[in-house]
């Protein structure tokens, strides 16, 4: 089993979701796309992330990362699990789950590529041109 989340920079409110789903799912994988240091949870194993951790940028500035996390989820892993949970506000639901039993708590839909005026995340002029594809990929989701 495996329970995934987007980023795990602070202890907010869908970090806390994530870490109750750890909690209580004992002994199953943890991953995220980045993790920031400094910032713990009270979970049973590490936290596995993907190549984005590398890019101190990246994980710092975000929204230029948006549109490369569905593949960063892609080359996370090649575990087959019985179960993937992801906690998603954005791209854990591209989580590569391979015929796994999917189940994801949605915290609310891709708000950078739908409301960007109201999320400063999505508001970056690079990220006008990827937003119609990002849209495509969160409806198909």
């Amino acid at each position: 089993m495996a329970v995934v989340h987007e980023w795990l920079h602070s202890r907010a409110g869908s970090e806390k979701t994530f870490e109750q789903l750890a909690r209580a799912l004992p002994g199953s994988d943890l991953d995220a796309l980045t993790h920031a240091d400094g910032v713990d949870f009270d979970v049973d194993g590490p936290i596995t992330t993907t190549l984005l951790q590398k890019s101190r940028w990246l994980t710092v500035h975000r929204s230029m990362a948006l549109p490369l996390m569905p593949l960063a989820w892609r080359r996370i892993t090649s575990e087959v699990y019985d179960v993937v949970v992801t906690s998603s506000h954005a791209y854990a639901r591209y989580f590569p789950t391979m015929g796994a039993t999917h189940l994801s708590y949605v915290h609310s839909p891709l708000r950078y590529a739908w409301l960007p005026e109201i999320d400063g995340r999505g508001s970056s002029r690079l990220l006008s041109g990827p937003r119609a594809v990002l849209r495509m990929l969160d409806r198909r989701t």
